[in-house]
């Protein structure tokens, strides 16, 4: 075989830019893609609120089997129609030349209409920061899909001559190989079958990379696929030439698709677990504090998968992350971690056993025989240490696996765990009730109880480390400041999570008078009795009429900035939500004079206000939009280094429903806030940058309502205007050019 002539094809590429550039077609069905695509996204990105080009980038596989085929169609079958393939095979261009050449310069001019995703990039980045290794991802997973796409669109391009019959079958078959292995497809097969048939989807292959992890399996898949029907393609235009090898051609390609589909479905690629985490915040890499855990381990640590054989097939790419997940617990511990994976349905004692520490059998419904059928099955994960079981009971997805995980595995295996009072009797928050995910998560960090005073107990025990009292609605009795201010005095931290308004259900507030001013006056901070406003960074509420339910404005729900001069370092969220938060001044020189430096904690941004009369908290008044700035909502107090031994640290945040079951579901990154203050405030590592991997996805951040629409006309503006400016300048070009006289 003679070496392909690199000249050759870049000459060819430039012939076939050419061709599109000139071709109106070409900017009709660029400015229609981009439209359609965009359209879609912007339906309800700004109703979610986060700064993520995740949506848009969903839409791609399928938006774009329409728009590679109708750019593939006339790939090969134009050529065929017209007369001028076999003019091309007698010049001295090889088939894999035209081949190469027709696949790249379609492969680069996708290349550039996806470039047009990059203002809107911009764009969101500007109102809340995008991740741009998540972005840089999506890029690289939309190329790798396109690349497949075209390289069947060519492929099919060569069977025919007729240029519709070519994008039908693109269309179509494209279709087939996007939804192979997904729940469409899988859920009315055999467990066997799906999981086949899930190792050739375009689509679970594009979804792995596009998360912001470069899996070296998933890229040699899209090398394979389109190396393969690029061969195919050069063997179906080789017939031109050698009719005489029509059946020995044939069964050549037969083979050849036969053995990399049973190379590509047998699992080779799956073994293969080299990945490259480039998102910004390394949310698939272990982070610090976990291998902070597992270097730390004294005794070993068995991690045992129970995982079913037959799982659906959705349940695959789940089962390989988790697999890849215990893989490096197991690197990093230095042979501490002993990870073993089972099938629970082998046997009836493996089930019972696996039962019995806490693993959970799921049922899963599938379509069989035209009924639906139910079917159980297991994957959850059990964690041993010392004859001490922990279980996660089914393993729904992997995004907060590692926060688990970790945890789940100090809990086990910590020693010397700190311990935080709550104080109760006051009508304060409870930690069985109001705080109970909280309690669930800062149990398997440190040892949790109330704390009740009386007219037996009238101190605070001091083997409590940190005291948190959290939204009392009633006064404290004297002799309960005193055991505070005594406890303060001793040497002990506090975390005081005070309300000065009670909101009701009609959003009507009443005054809370809980008697805790009289101590942090003593350290110079001053609760206001007003509620906080902030015009631009604000969550938004879902007000229910009848069977509709539509989202609200509600800047009493304040988005609160983790403040620069903040004494809480390392903090692994940049934004806390408040709901009726009111606003604290302090006094920097009365502090000292206790021994303490204070510093603000949480800001408002600089659109903040505050409302005096707080009896009414209505979601649709007009609040005033003069005298803004910004409002502080928490302050942080420590002790001078010369008295911390003799001292605690103290934080003031005048809200305690941001810690509540409903804010912490809702709005994640408040859970890894709060276990990041109280890590601080007890003195111990925190694991929040874990938990804030299950929410990496910042919130938009507008000055006013105009702005989304803003950015979707401009995006949109763009996408339509840049291709007529390039289409109405490329003609005035070449008219230029056909009537210019030429000088010898």
């Amino acid at each position: 075989m003679k070496k392909i002539n690199f000249r050759n094809i870049l000459i060819l590429i430039r012939k076939e830019l050419v061709g599109f550039v000139d071709n109106p077609a070409t900017y009709v069905v660029g400015i229609v893609f981009l439209l359609i695509w965009e359209f879609l996204f912007f339906r309800n990105v700004f109703v979610i609120g986060e700064s993520s080009l995740a949506t848009l980038f969903n839409l791609f596989p399928w938006i774009s089997l329409i728009f590679i085929p109708a750019l593939t169609m006339g790939a090969i079958s134009k050529e065929k129609d017209d007369g001028t393939l076999e003019l091309i095979l007698t010049h001295p261009v090889k088939i894999w030349e035209l081949v190469l050449s027709k696949f790249l310069s379609t492969f680069l001019f996708v290349g550039v209409v996806l470039l047009f995703t990059l203002p809107l990039a911009i764009s969101f980045n500007n109102y809340g920061p995008l991740d741009w290794g998540i972005y840089a991802s999506q890029i690289i997973g939309a190329l790798f899909f396109s690349a497949a796409l075209v390289s069947l669109g060519i492929f099919i391009s060569s069977l025919f001559s007729s240029q519709i019959a070519s994008l039908l079958l693109t269309v179509f078959s494209g279709f087939i190989f996007v939804v192979f292995g997904t729940e469409l497809v899988t859920i009315s097969l055999p467990s066997t079958v799906g999981s086949f048939l899930e190792k050739f989807s375009l689509a679970n292959h594009y979804n792995a990379l596009s998360r912001g992890i470069l899996t070296l399996s998933d890229i040699l898949f899209f090398i394979i696929f389109v190396a393969l029907f690029l061969y195919e393609a050069n063997l179906q235009i080789f017939k031109q030439k050698s009719n005489e090898l029509k059946r020995k051609l044939f069964a050549i390609q037969l083979g050849g698709f036969l053995i990399t589909s049973l190379i590509i479905a047998g699992g080779v690629l799956s073994i293969i677990n080299l990945r490259l985490d480039i998102t910004q915040n390394k949310i698939y890499t272990l982070s610090g504090a976990t291998k902070k855990v597992l270097l730390e381990l004294d005794t070993p640590v068995t991690l045992t998968l129970y995982a079913s054989k037959n799982l659906p097939a959705q349940y695959a790419p789940i089962l390989r992350e988790t697999q890849y997940v215990l893989e490096d617990y197991k690197n990093t511990s230095k042979s501490k971690i002993i990870y073993e994976q089972k099938d629970p349905s082998v046997s009836e004692d493996e089930e019972q056993k696996a039962l019995a520490s806490g693993i959970q059998r799921a049922q899963f419904n599938i379509i069989g025989q035209d009924e639906l059928q139910s079917k159980e099955g297991y994957l959850g994960i059990t964690i041993n240490s010392e004859n001490r079981t922990e279980a996660i009971p089914f393993i729904q997805g992997t995004a907060d696996l590692e926060y688990e995980l970790t945890t789940l595995i100090y809990k086990l295996t910590s020693k010397d765990k700190k311990t935080l009072g709550f104080l109760s009797g006051n009508n304060e928050k409870s930690i069985y009730d109001d705080y109970k995910y909280l309690n669930q998560e800062l149990s398997k960090q440190f040892n949790l109880k109330p704390v009740f005073l009386s007219d037996e107990i009238k101190e605070i025990d001091q083997n409590i480390h940190v005291l948190i009292i959290a939204g009392p609605t009633e006064p404290l009795e004297v002799e309960t400041i005193s055991a505070v201010r005594t406890y303060l005095n001793n040497g002990g931290s506090v975390v005081f999570l005070l309300d000065k308004i009670l909101v009701n259900n009609d959003f009507t507030s009443v005054v809370i008078n809980h008697n805790l001013e009289q101590i942090l006056e003593e350290y110079g901070v001053t609760l206001r009795q007003d509620v906080i406003y902030d015009l631009r960074a604000y969550e938004q509420l879902n007000i229910q009429t009848g069977a509709n339910t539509f989202a609200l404005n509600y800047p009493f729900w304040i988005r609160t900035s983790i403040s620069p001069l903040a004494q809480i370092l390392k903090l692994k969220t940049n934004a806390v939500s408040l709901p009726w938060a009111s606003s604290i001044t302090f006094d920097g020189g009365k502090a000292k004079e206790s021994g303490y430096t204070i510093k603000p904690l949480l800001n408002t941004s600089d659109y903040g206000g505050v409302k005096l009369d707080t009896a009414s908290v209505l979601p649709d008044q007009d609040l005033p939009a003069d005298k803004l700035g910004k409002i502080t909502a928490g302050v942080t107090m420590e002790p001078f280094p010369d008295t911390e031994n003799s001292k605690g640290r103290v934080v003031v945040i005048t809200d305690s429903e941001f810690l509540v079951d409903m804010f912490l579901t809702k709005i994640p990154s408040n859970l890894a806030f709060g276990l990041d203050m109280f890590s601080w405030v007890s003195q111990v590592d925190s694991f929040a940058d874990i938990q804030v991997k299950v929410n990496a996805a910042s919130k938009f951040t507008f000055a006013n309502s105009t702005q989304p629409s803003q950015i979707r006309y401009t995006v949109m503006g763009l996408s339509t205007g840049l291709p007529i400016l390039l289409a109405i300048g490329r003609f005035l070009r070449r008219r230029a050019l056909r009537f210019q006289n030429y000088k010898s």
